[in-house]
């Protein structure tokens, strides 16, 4: 599809699949152009964008008007993006697989690490579908990232829902099948767990007006397990945890509880949000 404009524009949808495309723009185009653009003026839910594949042929440096191959808009809620090929693309958090947009970065000392895909809730692990395994999905992204950037660290978030034994966990909390369902980069040690992890001023769990006991338990159960168990590697480094942490508040003892958890496991390395 000649991309000049938006060549999909899905407002409200659910349940939509957009796969095998090749979305194009015109090398001379200055047009401010998009390939595919989710909005959710009331809700977009539960949509895939898979094995597409986005192409601006024109000289970035030159071609100021920029092509936008996913735009998410408004309420458009897990939508899973998921083997799509980009092709010079401006770089962004998005669109991080984009071999043509890393180049400038190869040699830039201060950029050590990808994270590449922020809180992948509605992604499943370890089951080998393609267009919902998260876990193959890194694999790809994170090999093709180091086919132009073997240097870099790469940061691999869980998913939502603990399988085993139905464990609360946080968007990008989820991976507790990392150890039987591991991700495999074909260069090794760059691998990064990175969970997201938050307590009751963010997260609302159904706590009432006490924190559970079994606190440790849920966090080995979902990611801290695989640092506990293996100790050196693969690496595990919280990539998000916070909260209003008032004091005297539940927050402010959830916060006190996992920061002594991470310390007393080796995992002061994070960022706090």
């Amino acid at each position: 599809m000649n991309c000049d404009i938006t060549c999909i524009d899905a407002n409200n949808i659910n349940q939509a699949i957009i796969m095998a495309n090749q979305f194009y723009k015109e090398p001379s185009s200055r047009a401010d152009s998009t390939g595919v653009k989710i909005r959710g003026d009331n809700f977009s839910m539960f949509n895939i964008i898979t094995n597409n594949v986005f192409v601006n042929p024109g000289d970035p440096k030159n071609n100021t008007a920029p092509f936008r191959a996913i735009v998410l808009q408004g309420n458009s809620q897990h939508t899973l993006c998921q083997g799509n090929v980009f092709q010079r693309l401006p770089i962004s958090a998005e669109l991080a697989a984009n071999p043509d947009a890393k180049t400038p970065n190869r040699d830039t000392w201060n950029v050590f690490a990808v994270d590449l895909t922020n809180e992948p809730h509605a992604a499943t692990w370890g089951d080998g579908i393609e267009s919902t395994d998260w876990r193959l999905g890194a694999e790809r992204m994170g090999n093709e990232i180091h086919s132009v950037n073997p240097r870099l660290l790469l940061f691999v978030e869980g998913v939502w829902w603990n399988r085993k034994g139905n464990v609360w966990a946080n968007w990008g909390g989820a991976l507790d099948h990392a150890e039987e369902s591991p991700v495999n980069f074909n260069i090794p040690n760059k691998l990064v767990y990175s969970p997201h992890v938050y307590g009751p001023d963010v997260a609302h769990p159904d706590w009432g007006n006490r924190l559970p006991g079994n606190l440790p338990d849920i966090w080995k159960a979902n990611w801290a397990h695989i640092k506990i168990n293996n100790r050196m590697n693969p690496a595990v480094v919280v990539g998000e945890w916070g909260g209003k942490a008032e004091r005297g508040s539940l927050d402010y003892y959830w916060h006190d509880r996992l920061a002594s958890f991470l310390a007393d496991n080796d995992m002061g390395d994070n960022f706090y949000w």
